[in-house]
Parts: C-alpha cells; sequence; structure tokens
C-alpha cells in the first residue's frame, strides 16, 4: 500500500498538478447556475393541436378502430387512434359504402364532421384543441 502511495505522488509531482485537475471534470462547478426545467404555468403554454376530436358516438359501431379524430382530405375520411393508428376511406358524393352499411359524412361550417348510418348513434367529430 505504501508503494502505490508513493508512486501515486511522484506521477502527481511530475506532471506539476493536483488532485483537483484529475478529478475536475466529477467535481460540480459551484459557481455554476443549474438550470430546473419548469411546468407550463397556464394551459396556453402546453403545445396543443388543433383538429376534428370525438364528441359524441361509438366509433367501435362504425369502424375496426377507436377512432378519436377525424379528417376529410381529397375526397378521404381520414381516421385517427389516440396511439397514432390510421385508416383511410374513400368517399363518393360525401357517403362510404362499408359492407353493407352506408355511412355519410357532413362537415358543417368547418366545425364539425359528422358521421352517421342507420341504426347507430351519429358520430360527432367537434373542431377543437387537444
Amino acid at each position: 500500500m505504501r508503494i502505490i502511495l508513493i508512486i501515486l505522488a511522484a506521477v502527481l509531482l511530475f506532471s506539476s498538478c493536483g488532485l483537483d485537475d484529475f478529478y475536475s471534470s466529477l467535481i460540480p462547478d459551484k459557481n455554476e447556475e443549474v438550470i430546473t426545467p419548469t411546468e407550463p404555468d397556464s394551459p396556453s403554454e402546453i403545445i396543443q393541436e388543433e383538429g376534428y376530436y370525438l364528441e359524441s358516438g361509438n366509433p367501435s359501431e362504425y369502424f375496426s378502430i377507436e377512432a378519436t379524430e377525424a379528417e376529410i382530405s381529397n375526397q378521404s375520411l381520414i381516421l385517427t387512434t389516440d396511439d397514432g393508428t390510421t385508416q383511410e376511406y374513400q368517399m363518393m358524393d360525401n357517403m362510404i359504402l362499408l359492407g353493407s352499411d352506408i355511412l355519410t359524412i357532413t362537415q358543417e361550417d368547418n366545425e364539425t364532421i359528422t358521421i352517421t348510418k342507420e341504426g347507430a348513434e351519429p358520430l360527432v367529430f367537434r373542431y377543437g384543441r387537444r
């Protein structure tokens, strides 16, 4: 053990630096300002996405996915789930033929997208932020 201490002292002496230089990266600088991330103070500071979000109805009565968001683009209805899964359905004259069901899609004043079929509660997607 004594020999190890003598060798360590000799190395430090010959390299003309102290232990602080060897271990400075491991010891935090007391003068360095630490920045702690903060939570947003108000909901307006939280990034919110705009879109048509499910307001009422049961998507499983219509589709094979639990759609929570809808979009109409290029004569297609695009549905998205909470986990980001999407399905796209081609529309003709604002209708979709899905098996033996005919779905009717209406978009009213860029505020709602409503999907209806016989024998089921309408699906209503309202425009807003989430």
